[in-house]
């Protein structure tokens, strides 16, 4: 998973949120544009299509297909926070070995998404996601697994309680997210000596809604939570708080070392 460059770019972006008010500029680094390149490059069959989202936005899309069929299932995939999906699809490649269909978008802001990247957006965004694969995609996938990593995996669940059509999702994982945003905003803020004695004080400026925990505790479709046991960007705590939320069937897994899936 790709999550934050730097700590200076984290330094950065908090001295321009607290400047000017906007903390989306925490959250996301996008890098929009066209893709350096494509799941062709390693020989992946895929679609590319975009996903409607208001009058003004929609959603880069790549429909990776397994070589294994039939298949019923596809895995849908929101990445972290920084660059774009071609960047992440080591994240998921190997899913395709196994039988599964893989259906991962840029939020808006991100590749060739359209508009500017912001969580009540990349939430919405979510939601559409879920909508078109639940509607547009039903007749050939009557299953759907929602796959979240990092910010992908705290934008998930509240994504999918606000999808209008979402009868196919079976289950649910999310891999090293967060419980709050303004908890980890504190969390990323204590990184630094500078903000550290200030960063109770300071996170009171960052959202508590919408949040992920709220969202879980309204879902009950199975769920699976990954998380490194010493992650160094996302604490092992904030999946431990989802799993406390969380309603109905659940399962949690630590690995060993600083990330779980995915690249660092």
């Amino acid at each position: 998973m790709i999550r934050i460059p730097s700590r200076l770019s984290i330094f950065c972006a908090l001295l321009l949120c607290l400047s000017v008010g906007g903390c989306s500029s925490l959250y996301f680094y996008p890098r929009g544009g066209a893709y350096p390149w494509t799941p062709a490059a390693g020989g992946i069959t895929f679609e590319s299509a975009q996903i409607p989202v208001t009058e003004h936005t929609s959603l880069a899309s790549w429909l990776l297909s397994s070589p294994l069929r039939p298949v019923s299932t596809v895995v849908v995939f929101f990445h972290g926070n920084a660059m774009n999906m071609a960047y992440h699809l080591g994240s998921v490649v190997w899913l395709l070995e196994h039988g599964y269909d893989v259906l991962t978008i840029d939020y808006r802001g991100f590749g060739e998404s359209s508009g500017n990247p912001t969580i009540e957006g990349a939430v919405t965004d979510g939601a559409a996601t879920i909508e078109y694969v639940s509607t547009t995609l039903k007749a050939r996938y009557p299953h759907v697994i929602l796959f979240g990593q990092s910010i992908g995996a705290s934008l998930t669940p509240i994504a999918l309680k606000q999808a209008q059509a979402k009868d196919s999702v079976r289950g649910i994982i999310l891999d090293s997210g967060f419980s709050d945003f303004r908890g980890i905003a504190r969390d990323t803020m204590d990184q630094f000596l500078l903000f550290r004695p200030f960063s109770f004080v300071l996170s009171m400026l960052f959202p508590t809604t919408p949040s992920p925990c709220e969202a879980l505790r309204s879902l009950s479709v199975p769920l699976l939570i990954l998380h490194a046991r010493d992650d160094t960007v996302v604490p092992r705590q904030h999946s431990e708080q989802l799993a406390a939320c969380a309603q109905g069937q659940k399962r949690r897994t630590y690995q060993r070392g600083d990330k779980s899936t995915g690249e660092s």
